[in-house]
Parts: structure tokens; sequence; C-alpha cells
């Protein structure tokens, strides 16, 4: 058994019985004193501080306990010596307004006793829903900033960003991917996947479809947009399917590769070029 587990029990057993106890060590005080000829001549207010103690250390139910000790003690007590349990008349009247005062003190500490843990299990309670409260707001705090952060990439990205429905319906957008086509980001949301796509990619479309649904991701590949103007815009492509609110979406990512599509075809021209043979000269004249 650990420390803590040591001192855990200990407590619990002065909760169950610490009370009861004082009560009787009370009582063996006052017995003692009395043997050595210092007779306390009126302990009742000393066992009703006893009760008091035991109500709060135990509770109710052992403050009712020394109660009854401490009655049965005073029978004892007040009862003329040598005869036990028979009183002069003025022991008599003390021990009939104390049959009252004892259980009615043990019952009036009991209830203040409930009301102030009562109090005090209400303050707990209070003092944890509000650091419940404080850790969700700061948490709420902390989203909203992530939110906002995540936002703020999503729109100064220079790459084409696109968040869209299994049927290819956009649901969100960047700048950046609204530009490659031409259009604003309102524009771009009201278009549907065909609006932008050439329909002599079908077959590559369904290709890259059934990627998605049996790996949960796309590409990369390379096909064309139709621009607002009508000419059609090379990009590369490549996605994965992402959870929102229990519903599945693509988060795609869209590159304009036109500059690159020019400068391999210069490219491939310039080496066409030099690959042909020089059977020709050419005179400059002066």
């Amino acid at each position: 058994m650990n420390k803590i587990s040591f001192i855990s029990s200990k407590s619990n057993l002065w909760k169950k019985g610490g009370g009861i106890l004082v009560t009787l060590i009370t009582l063996t005080i006052i017995e003692i004193a009395a043997w050595a000829w210092i007779r306390i001549p009126n302990p009742p207010p000393i066992l009703l501080l006893a009760i008091a103690f035991s109500v709060f250390v135990g509770g109710l139910r052992q403050g009712l306990i020394s109660a009854a000790i401490t009655w049965l003690y005073t029978l004892y007590y007040f009862s003329i010596p040598g005869q036990l349990f028979r009183y002069p008349e003025e022991s008599f009247l003390r021990i009939i307004v104390l049959t009252g005062v004892i259980p009615v003190m043990a019952l009036l500490v009991g209830i203040l006793k409930r009301k102030a843990d009562r109090t005090d299990e209400n303050f707990r309670l209070n003092a944890i829903i509000q650091a419940e409260l404080a850790e969700r707001q700061h948490a709420e705090e902390e989203l909203r900033e992530s939110e906002q952060y995540n936002r703020l990439l999503f729109e100064s990205s220079v790459m084409g960003l696109a968040l869209c429905r299994m049927d290819g319906s956009p649901v969100d957008v960047n700048s950046a991917y609204a530009k490659i086509i031409g259009r604003t980001v309102e524009e771009t949301l009201k278009l549907t996947y065909w609006d932008i796509t050439p329909l002599k990619y079908a077959e590559q479309e369904q290709l890259q479809s059934e990627s998605l649904n049996t790996k949960g991701r796309y590409g990369p590949y390379e096909k064309e947009y139709i621009h607002k103007d009508g000419y059609l815009v090379p990009v590369r492509l490549q996605g994965l399917i992402v959870k929102k609110g229990g519903e599945d979406f693509t988060w795609s990512s869209v590159e304009d590769i036109t500059e690159r599509k020019k400068g391999k075809m210069n490219f491939d021209v310039l080496k066409k070029s030099l690959q042909k043979p020089s059977g020709t000269v050419l005179i400059r004249s002066s």
C-alpha cells in the first residue's frame, strides 16, 4: 500500500468513527478527573461540544450515536452516589432538559453541516463548471484562430485549391483556382464540373474517379480547363478525399502549367531545328 492509499484509508476510518471516539475519550477524561477528586460539576456543555464535533466529522448518524452515548452517560453521572439511576429533584429536572437538548443539538448541527456541505459542493461544482467553460472558450478561440490561419493560407496560396462534393460540384475555391478559368470565386462556385472540363476527358476522368474511390486519392495527372473566354488552359491536378461534418469531399490542388507547356514546346522546336541537316549555304551580300 502506498503512502497516499494509507493516508486515504486513515481518513476514511476517522470519518467513520472519529467523532464517537472523541466522545468516548471525553467521557473517560471526565471520569478520570472525578476519580482524582476533581469532579466536574456540569459536564453536559463539554459533551455537547463533543457531539457537535462528532456530527462535523462523521455526519448526522455518527452525531446521533454520540448523542445516545452522552445521554446514557448523563443518566449515570447525575445518579445519587451508590443509587444508580436514582436522582435528586434538581438533577432529575436537569436530565429531563438534557434528554430533549442532546438529540436536538445533534439534529441542528447535522442540518447545518448538511447545508454547509451542499453549499461547499455547489461552490465546487460552480468552480468546475467555470473551469470547463474557460477551457472550452480557450479551445474555441484556438479553433477560430486556427480556422482564420488556415483560411489565410487558403486565400493567399498561389496554387489553385478547391473543395468539392463527390459529384464534382464546388463547395469552396480560392482566388488562384478561379483565376485559372478567368472567373471570380462567386462565379466559379455556380459552375458544375463539366462546365469547365472538355468532354474529351470523360474517359480519363472516369479512371481518376475510380482511383479516388478505391485509393482515397487521385492524380497527379494533366488535363485542360475551359477558360471563360473559350480557350483551353492546361492544368495539373491531384487530390484526396477528406471528411467534413461526416460527409466525404474531394480536396484538390490545381496548377496552371501553361508556361511550362510553352517552354517545352519552344524547346522541342529548337531541338528539331538543330537536328535538321545543313544543306543550304546562305550568302550574305554586302
